[in-house]
Parts: C-alpha cells; sequence; structure tokens
C-alpha cells in the first residue's frame, strides 16, 4: 500500500463538546490506514511491545498526516484537557470514548527542511549542556523541545499522569512548514 495515495481528506479539530472549531488551527489531510494491511500490523505490534505489550486492541487506527506548505497544527493536546478552550483532534478518544493515554508521532518523508518539526512550547532546554549528537534528531537552536522533522525521526509521549490528569508537557504542535511538504504517522494507544 502507498500512503502517498491513501484516502486523504482535510483534517478537522474538535473542542470538547466535539463540535468543530476553528479550522484554521490544523491545516493539514489525513488518511485513516487500513487496519488489516500488514505493513500496518508490523507498526501497531511494535508499537505494543515498546509499550510494555499493551493488547493490540487498545491502539486506534493509525492516522497518515500529510501537510504542505502553509501547514501547520497549533499547539494543542491529544486527548480533550480540563480546559474547554484548548483544541484537540476529533479522533481524540478512541470508539468506546477511552481517552489517548500515549502518542507516537513518526516522521515517514519530508522536504520542509529542518524548522518544521514538532514542538513541545512547555518544555523548555538548553542544548548546550547535552551531548551534540542529540543535534542530528532535535533542533538545538530552539529554547523548546522541538523535534526535527526527519524520516526515520520518532517521539512517544504519554498524555497523562499517574494520576491521570492531562500532563501539561504533552501540549504540542506541528510546526508550519514554509516549503515542501511533510508526511507523518500517528499512533494513539488509551490505557492498559
Amino acid at each position: 500500500m502507498s500512503y502517498r495515495e491513501g484516502k486523504y481528506y482535510p483534517s478537522t479539530v474538535s473542542g470538547s463538546d466535539g463540535r468543530r472549531v476553528d479550522l484554521s488551527a490544523r491545516r493539514s489531510s489525513t488518511a485513516v490506514l487500513p487496519q488489516n494491511d500488514s505493513i500496518v500490523e508490523s507498526v501497531v505490534s511494535r508499537a505494543a511491545r515498546f509499550q510494555g505489550f499493551l493488547p493490540t486492541s487498545n491502539f486506534e487506527s493509525i492516522q497518515a498526516t500529510s501537510y504542505v506548505a502553509g501547514g501547520e497544527f497549533t499547539p494543542h493536546y491529544d486527548i480533550v484537557p480540563p480546559e474547554p478552550a484548548k483544541f484537540r483532534t476529533n479522533e481524540s478518544q478512541s470508539s468506546d470514548g477511552t481517552s489517548r493515554a500515549t502518542t507516537i508521532f513518526a516522521i515517514l518523508d519530508e522536504s520542509c527542511g529542518s524548522k518544521c518539526g514538532t514542538e513541545f512550547p512547555r518544555i523548555q532546554i538548553n542544548w548546550t549542556n547535552e551531548d551534540s549528537r542529540w543535534c542530528d534528531y532535535v533542533d538545538c537552536e530552539s529554547k523548546t523541545l522541538s523535534i526535527k522533522s526527519k524520516p526515520g525521526n520518532a517521539i512517544f509521549w504519554r498524555n497523562r499522569r499517574d494520576d491521570n490528569s492531562i500532563h501539561p508537557d504533552s501540549l504540542h504542535a506541528g510546526l508550519p512548514l514554509h516549503k515542501g511538504t511533510k508526511l507523518g504517522i500517528n499512533i494513539w494507544a488509551k490505557a492498559a
């Protein structure tokens, strides 16, 4: 299956009440990948092992997200946060209503350059004190954690704390593309 030729539709954003809200917050296209595809099954199986052998039934369908020049996804959470003014994707809850516990975002392809990655605006870091090899994966010029949009790069994070409250540091953004394209996949799991 070619993930570039999937059935893409304009990405949407919903508020905590499930209604569509300001669509300018998310400018991209989305395709839900077929769960019975052998590559998709392999990706879900690896994600399950990575997370302590979660049942594969805990995973939502993988979502491919395609950005072109002018595209972005402003800071958001992948679950419904307690603050109703915050945004979430309309797919933010599994079909049984359970919020996403974890997110993996992986880059498959890009031609947008080095400043179009995924940013975590609440995580401040001074990269001058860290091993310089990190600069292959993160934007070491940024004062916030910003993962480079580089094919093969992937990031994992937990959306909730142990007490089930939203983890404030999970706020993240797909940075604006000033040129080129970016193709990634979202792998979401609910708690075990």
